[in-house]
């Protein structure tokens, strides 16, 4: 493949500096070490006694260093980039260092008190948010707390990316029915087209000369039909020119997609599932042979998001590791140290001077915009409230052109573009309104009744599926309300099909395919983000999928450690294209549940078809809405759905004292015949 060089050729790599006396006496001290070691017993016990002693003795950086020392780093200058990575620097990363406790971040999210703005540059972050019901391009400055808006219309705007000076934002958008990439300058508003093709181009990221764009697009296969997500490298001529040239950076079988470009020019970072997982990957331009190199292998935890800083020097990204989403930084010119964890949060972008951390935290139903300080190690901003989780963001290093608020429109504060209010709970009265249900037309459920407050919430729901997704999705249901006079299943003790305000989606199209489940952790919470697939796959509704989906019903398979996890993760994304129902969902107010902890062993308490609309109620509120007190309060007996054996008590006999009448002799008198004598006649 004919790749582009739009840098000078690079000049031949340094060499590695010569071992002084004082590193020949610690190798000759850490070799007498080992051998010590060796002899000492159990090889499996000797890697533990290593760690051991090395903790004890600090000599874990003087190894770092001196490794360093020894290796001529792959990424020390742009002009040392070609010819110098051998097959040893291709070896996987080592597992994360945890080096840096928790406790030495101060988190400040309590204070409501805004730090000085000497802590903060003039520049801006700019994000996808939604608004409404399209998510649009705003820009917010730390500085002053001042918001813009950049784009506005009935269509979506998607991934910004700021160009390297500055004049141009690169973004996605489906303004013109499909999925192209535009261009916006930041000095008079002016928009132009990039590419325009049926097929899905998003995520773009700019080369540092500003000469590429390298970006995802979905290519379909013309053997096999099936598409999938590549790495396409587009070259940007202003103003537009025709003869623009394209090339294809990634050909494997499995998705490729989110590239960020390093601002050393010569390197591509994106995640891939080639390898069944979403791991993080660079791409060597310069290279043909082992161009493609796995940094991700120490873990089994998926990738969501990655930046680069602004020199270069460090990748940053996200991944889950134990239910909390946290921030990994690694630095590129020590290649065998560890990456280490820096905050909780996802999406992370820092700053042109390097100090200041920007990233989103989420929570199973809220995103927040977090400021966090390098070089202090705390908070520099109280938790900013989003509209929605961004979809993209980007820093811009400099302040926007005078006259700004002439070409963007000026917000005083974001909360003007929340689809709902959710900056307060109103207040209610201790004993609540009796409310009624309503009937649900034209649905398919055991009982087609609704409260009345959250019908039509349900009713604008169904219309936007139908709108994004092109078939009637909501038109059948597997529950909706449940009488209180119906035993529920599993038997939960805050069942919200009673109160009228949750429904159960059609299960049949979950083992159709045309509805899939990703699985995300909380904490020890599992919740599930649901999938629905279009109807038309020709570009025109959805987007491509990046997460690996999780099968519910491979418990079914028959192996057995599926059966133990409740399923099973797929190694690669389906093809087509899809829409986000969990995220469609809240726009409406219709919010999900967590698992229930039984649900690896029982599918049912998965809950993962559950969707509710709480509208700040808790589950007793609710339920007096509909009930008078004294039907929570009765004892009703309710027969259980399934026939449980129980064990009977067989009566058992106990012995008894009785007197028993033994036999008696009796003698009876009997008659003895007289005695007679006996004559006889002697002759």
């Amino acid at each position: 493949m004919q790749m582009p060089s739009p840098l000078p050729s690079p000049s031949p790599p340094p060499q590695p500096p010569r071992r002084s006396g004082t590193t020949k006496i610690f190798l000759l001290l850490a070799s007498v070490l080992l051998l010590g070691f060796f002899l000492a017993g159990d090889p499996i016990l000797i890697v533990e006694k290593l760690k051991k002693e090395a903790l004890r003795h600090r000599i874990l950086p003087v190894l770092s260093s001196l490794a360093q020392q020894l290796t001529p780093s792959p990424l020390l200058s742009p002009e040392a980039l070609t010819g110098t990575l051998s097959p040893v620097h291709a070896s996987p990363l080592a597992p994360t260092s945890t080096e840096t406790s928790p406790a030495t971040i101060q988190t400040d999210l309590e204070s409501t008190a805004l730090v000085g703005s000497s802590s903060f540059s003039t520049g801006w972050l700019i994000m996808s948010l939604l608004d409404r019901d399209h998510y649009h391009l705003f820009a917010f400055q730390p500085a002053s707390q001042k918001w813009l808006r950049l784009t506005r219309g009935e269509w979506d705007d998607l991934h910004p990316a700021i160009s390297p000076d500055s004049r141009w934002v690169a973004f996605t958008s489906n303004r013109e029915g499909y999925w192209d990439l535009y261009l916006l300058s930041t000095e008079s508003g002016e928009l132009v087209p990039l590419t325009r093709s049926p097929q899905y181009e998003g995520a773009p990221t700019w080369s540092p000369d500003g000469r590429w764009i390298a970006h995802e697009g979905y290519v379909i296969d013309p053997q096999t039909q099936q598409g999938n997500l590549e790495i396409l490298l587009q070259e940007v001529n202003l103003p537009q020119n025709p003869q623009q040239q394209t090339l294809q950076l990634t050909t494997q079988s499995g998705a490729d997609f989110a590239p960020q470009w390093s601002p050393r020019g010569r390197q591509i970072a994106f995640i891939s599932q080639r390898a069944g997982e979403n791991d993080l990957w660079i791409a060597d331009l310069d290279r043909i042979e082992g161009r493609y190199r796995n940094l991700s292998t120490y873990t089994s935890a998926s990738v969501r998001s990655l930046s680069w800083s602004d020199g270069g020097r460090w990748l940053l990204w996200s991944l889950n590791d134990e239910g909390v989403q946290w921030i990994y930084r690694w630095d590129t010119l020590s290649p065998w140290t560890p990456p280490r964890k820096v905050i909780p949060g996802s999406q992370p972008i820092v700053s042109e001077d390097g100090k200041i951390l920007y990233s989103v935290l989420s929570t199973p139903h809220h995103f927040y915009l977090q400021a966090f300080s390098l070089e202090e190690s705390r908070h520099l901003l109280p938790l900013i409230l989003l509209s929605s989780e961004p979809q993209g963001i980007t820093w811009v290093p400099k302040d926007f052109p005078q006259g700004r608020e002439a070409i963007f429109e000026s917000l005083p504060s974001l909360m003007e573009i929340f689809p709902q209010e959710v900056q307060s709970v109103p207040d209610r009265p201790i004993t609540p309104t009796r409310k009624l249900l309503k009937p649900l037309e034209g649905v398919q459920v055991p009982f087609p009744y609704l409260h009345e407050e959250v019908i039509g919430s349900f009713q604008a729901l169904r219309e936007a599926i139908k709108l994004r997704a092109g078939w009637d999705f909501l038109s059948r249901l597997e529950n909706a309300y449940l009488p209180i006079s119906n035993p529920s299943f599993p038997s939960s003790s805050e069942e919200w099909l009673y109160t009228g305000r949750a429904i159960v989606l059609d299960s049949a199209a979950m083992n159709a395919d045309w509805l899939i489940a990703i699985q995300e952790e909380f904490g020890v919470q599992t919740y599930w983000r649901l999938y629905l697939k279009t109807r038309y796959q020709d570009g025109t509704q959805g987007m491509p999928l990046r997460d690996l989906p999780f099968d519910l019903n491979a418990r079914y398979s028959g192996d057995p450690i599926a059966y133990e996890q409740g399923g099973a993760r797929k190694n690669f994304a389906p093809s087509g294209y899809w829409i986000d129902l969990t995220e469609l969902a809240r726009r409406y107010g219709w919010e999900r549940l967590p698992a229930l902890p039984s649900w690896r062993t029982a599918l049912v308490t998965a809950r993962h078809l559950l969707f509710l609309h709480r509208d700040h109620l808790d589950w007793y509120s609710a339920m007096l809405e509909l009930y008078p007190v004294e039907a929570l309060y009765t004892a009703t007996p309710v027969p259980s759905p399934t026939l449980t054996p129980t064990r009977t008590r067989v009566p058992t006999r106990t012995p008894a004292l009785t007197l028993t009448l033994r036999p008696t002799i009796t003698l009876r008198a009997t008659a003895t015949p007289p005695y007679s004598p006996t004559f006889s006649v002697t002759p």
